[in-house]
């Protein structure tokens, strides 16, 4: 049977096998709290506890994990991976940037971790640019999907050694063309290497390789 102990405070090393008789899966319920501990392991002078139900919790937190289901995503509810590590059915919400060669630094740069970004129309004009999200905050192999709605120009955050197609675009020294109905595939290949791009147009058809000017 599991012991269920009560008590103002939470569980010390000392509270083991030896003073109180635990055994592993015992239980401890901080009455002042509301933290309920679970013993791992009783051994004496060394006994280990498991938090396992924090007492600050409210009812709209604990409805999150309320009733979810391993590797199933569910509307309004945390993420559980399953045991293989896998969600099922999880989707991106699309980033939109507006290409603006008169905004001021990072507005019109598209967010860290996007996956998915739709080109707006762009503020001023076909000259107008968006920016990469910095190398630095980007993982290599991190793949960006850009719908090009509207033509304009993609440039580097960086102010130096940054690259797209192996060309260095920092400092706006160069920039990578969106053409129109375009859509672009950006992945980074490493900080050092930057952004490599390959285009198809709206029947699927592949675009040169573009080199920044």
């Amino acid at each position: 049977m599991v012991k269920q102990i009560q008590s103002t405070s939470d569980p010390a090393v000392t509270d083991d096998s030896a003073k109180l008789f635990l055994r592993i899966g015992d239980r401890w319920l901080n009455t002042v709290s509301g933290d309920l501990f679970e013993c791992a392991n009783p051994a004496p002078g060394a006994a280990s506890w498991l938090k396992i139900y924090d007492g600050s919790l409210s009812d709209t937190e604990l409805g999150f994990v309320d009733g979810v289901t391993a590797g199933t995503l569910t509307a309004s509810k945390a993420l559980v991976v399953d045991a293989n590590k896998l969600i099922n059915e999880f989707r991106f919400a699309p980033q939109t940037v507006t290409p603006d060669a008169l905004a001021s630094s990072g507005t019109n740069t598209i967010p860290e971790g996007a996956n998915s970004v739709i080109i707006a129309a762009p503020a001023n004009g076909a000259n107008d640019w968006f920016y990469l999200p910095a190398l630095a905050s980007t993982p290599n192999g991190h793949r960006i999907t850009i719908m090009g709605n509207f033509a304009c120009e993609m440039r580097v955050p960086e102010a130096a050694n940054s690259k797209i197609n192996d060309v260095e675009c920092s400092n706006n020294v160069a920039e990578h063309v969106v053409t129109l109905d375009s859509v672009l595939t950006v992945v980074k290949r490493s900080t050092t290497a930057g952004w490599a791009t390959i285009g198809l147009t709206k029947l699927g058809a592949v675009i040169a390789a573009v080199i920044p000017d």
